[in-house]
């Protein structure tokens, strides 16, 4: 089965030995070529903390008390339901009612810190809102997020990030409508008739968004907000992954909404799961963590994961993306994000 996207990722390097997902181009680059290496050795780390660093990866993992793990509410509650009585470390099959793309990365993140760092004692502590996620990991009080975050630096190198479980141009949203009021997008320039509603705290989204050609951009304030006035006919549409469900289906409290066939919608950016990496327990399971997550990566089980829930349909990737309006050439960027060793 070919990888979403296949055409215009990164050949693996001719010195990679590892083997390629479904014999086709890999959706990851290897570890020689990737940031993650790069990040290792870019002058502008302090010495002192890649050398903890390193020696953290390079030693096991001791006892340690559990890991307090951010994660938002309403993902934690859903993925309860969804996982019901089930080893989430001995998953295969990551499809069911209710998988989707934020449920299945609680049950990754569970694997990877057993498969990297032999540990199994994670603390779930429930946040509302991702900008509470980040600012929670910043201070300390929360050492890993349990949930994905798009690639971004953090001040004063407190925080690390993992190798991407979706890289970067394999994001892709669509556009959900009332069920019912669905219409037939066929090219970029069909946007110009919708008014579509998303969040300045979505600010990947909001910015994507802002490069095609859709008739308003309406801010609210949170996820229940959004689907109100999509499905009240305030706005005509907004941005969500597809899911496994028939129909790509979405329901929130009696609303159904469906997506816009015929167009996807590339978000720019990777995402990765973070570690506080200030404190040493955070440190130390980031690195232990991150060599078990890309261990997962090479063996296919985080795409598995991801195509069971419906986040990579192949129905939905046979779609054209949206054309994005080019941004300005980026100058050099002196706080890149720290990515995790492994």
């Amino acid at each position: 089965m070919a990888a979403p996207g296949a055409a215009n990722v990164e050949q693996p390097c001719k010195d990679c030995a590892v083997r390629q997902l479904c014999g086709a181009p890999r959706l990851w680059p290897c570890a020689s070529t990737s940031g993650i290496v790069l990040a290792m050795t870019d002058f502008r780390l302090k010495m002192p903390l890649l050398t903890a660093l390193c020696v953290l990866f390079l030693l096991p993992c001791v006892a340690l008390g559990a890991l307090p793990v951010g994660v938002p509410s309403d993902v934690l509650r859903d993925y309860q339901a969804w996982l019901g009585e089930r080893d989430p470390y001995a998953l295969t099959d990551f499809s069911g009612p209710g998988a989707r793309r934020d449920v299945v990365e609680l049950a990754l993140f569970q694997q990877a810190f057993d498969r990297g760092c032999d540990r199994r004692d994670v603390t779930w502590v429930q946040l509302d809102s991702y900008q509470r996620i980040l600012a929670s990991l910043l201070a300390g009080d929360i050492l890993a997020t349990g949930t994905t975050i798009w690639s971004e630096p953090f001040d004063e190198g407190l925080v690390a990030l993992s190798p991407p479980t979706i890289p970067d141009g394999q994001f892709t949203a669509l556009f959900y409508t009332a069920k019912g009021r669905q219409q037939r997008l066929r090219k970029t320039e069909d946007l110009t008739r919708l008014t579509v509603v998303s969040s300045t705290q979505w600010e990947r989204d909001w910015q994507a968004l802002g490069r095609v050609p859709v008739k308003e951009r309406l801010d609210a304030n949170s996820w229940a907000t959004m689907v109100r006035w999509v499905a009240s006919g305030r706005a005509d549409a907004l941005l969500a992954p597809s899911n496994n469900s028939a129909g790509s289906l979405i329901e929130v409290d009696g609303a159904v909404l469906a997506p816009m066939p015929g167009l996807r919608m590339p978000i720019p950016g990777s995402r990765h799961f973070a570690f506080h990496i200030h404190r040493f327990a955070g440190a130390r399971a980031g690195a232990c963590f991150a060599r078990g997550l890309y261990q997962m990566i090479e063996a296919g089980v985080v795409e598995r994961a991801y195509r069971d829930a419906g986040f990579w349909r192949e129905d939905v990737m046979r779609w054209p993306a949206a054309r994005l309006a080019p941004l300005p050439k980026p100058e050099p960027d002196p706080d890149a994000p720290l990515f995790l060793p492994f």
